[in-house]
């Protein structure tokens, strides 16, 4: 089996390289070097009918790291109490070590948003939740916020 999988991809290796000759660093008709200006202006494309733009955009649209990739929502649960959700997105790139930070991020907002001096980590976890479109990491946590400092030990 180890050997045809060697073949193929080297058959493969061999057909993706053999229309390479179309570089834009061969001479022109008129012997000079670089890009005309017809390849600035038109897409570049192996693969006759297909805009390379068009499926570029639609990877980038896809998976975008610069997209946010968690969800957050707070609840107030009693006094001055209140739990953080975080879901990352099933489709995303990186991330992955972020909820703690997150959740500390977003606890420092409740807390100066509502006018505390503070906050405490009452309860935080880390999961996965399996989905039909795969595995989703989540987390969770209730923070309780202070007026004012609490007493050093």
């Amino acid at each position: 089996m180890p050997f045809l999988t060697r073949t193929l991809f080297l058959v493969g290796a061999v057909l993706s390289l053999s229309g390479c000759d179309t570089v834009p660093n061969k001479p022109t008709s008129s012997g000079q070097f670089g890009f005309t200006g017809a390849m600035l202006t038109t897409p570049y494309s192996m693969v006759p009918g297909v805009n390379p733009v068009i499926v570029g955009a639609a990877a980038a649209a896809t998976i975008n790291a610069l997209l946010p990739t968690w969800s957050l929502q707070d609840a107030a649960i009693g006094q001055d109490k209140y739990r953080i959700s975080l879901k990352k997105k099933t489709f995303s790139s990186g991330g992955d070590g972020e909820a703690e930070q997150l959740f500390k991020y977003r606890a420092e907002q409740i807390a100066t948003t509502h006018g505390y001096a503070g906050y405490q980590i009452l309860e935080f976890t880390e999961g996965l939740h399996s989905g039909l479109l795969g595995t989703q990491r989540v987390a969770q946590g209730i923070i309780e916020c202070y007026r004012t400092p609490p007493p050093k030990h």
